[in-house]
């Protein structure tokens, strides 16, 4: 298994190499690197240093990982006070355009949440036009915590949050491999 310095360092050339079309695998195949847990789960396709293409439900998406995992991303804001209730997330709505050029990013939840299970894949929806709301609680997944806001206060930008998928969990470290689907090496 390669160290998450030489999975860094292969990424960073990965991502030039894959700019270009082709990338060489550690296993000497040529083509896309795929990006592998512990025990041979295929996560998904390189897509950067640290992301990752993912298919969920029939539709490309990329997030964040490490070596440690995906990258516990989600952040929820709330219009009642405990963290229950619907989800919003911020946009990323740039002066009202949603970039179309690229797949839409996720936001991954580990511990579980209220409304949530834990190991989920969410999403911003992005059919929905983003509206002004008034925010009374917070739930970062990093801390696995809900906040409860003690002045109200207005956020621009926000649409629902809408669950791709749950009991998503791979097994760390992650590591690269080549296109003909063989898990990585070992040594």
């Amino acid at each position: 298994m390669k160290s998450w310095y030489q999975v860094g360092v292969l990424a960073g050339a990965a991502s030039l190499a894959i700019l270009a079309g082709t990338a060489h695998a550690d296993d000497g195949t040529q083509g896309p690197l795929q990006v592998y847990d512990s025990r041979a789960n295929l996560v998904g396709t390189l897509f950067g240093p640290d992301t990752v293409l993912m298919k969920i439900n029939n539709q490309y998406y990329y997030t964040e990982f490490n070596a440690n995992g995906l990258f516990n991303s989600a952040f929820f804001y709330y219009i009642s006070n405990n963290c229950t209730g619907q989800r919003y997330m911020a946009s990323g709505v740039v002066d009202g355009v949603e970039p179309s050029n690229i797949p839409p990013y996720i936001w991954y939840e580990n511990a579980g949440s209220p409304g949530s299970a834990g190991h989920s894949m969410w999403n911003a929806d992005y059919t929905v036009t983003a509206q002004t709301l008034t925010v009374y609680s917070l739930w970062d997944a990093q801390q696995a915590h809900c906040q409860t806001i003690q002045y109200p206060y207005q956020v621009v930008g926000l649409i629902p949050a809408v669950l791709l998928g749950t009991h998503i969990q791979f097994t760390p470290p992650f590591c690269l491999s080549g296109r003909n689907g063989q898990p990585c090496r070992t040594d």
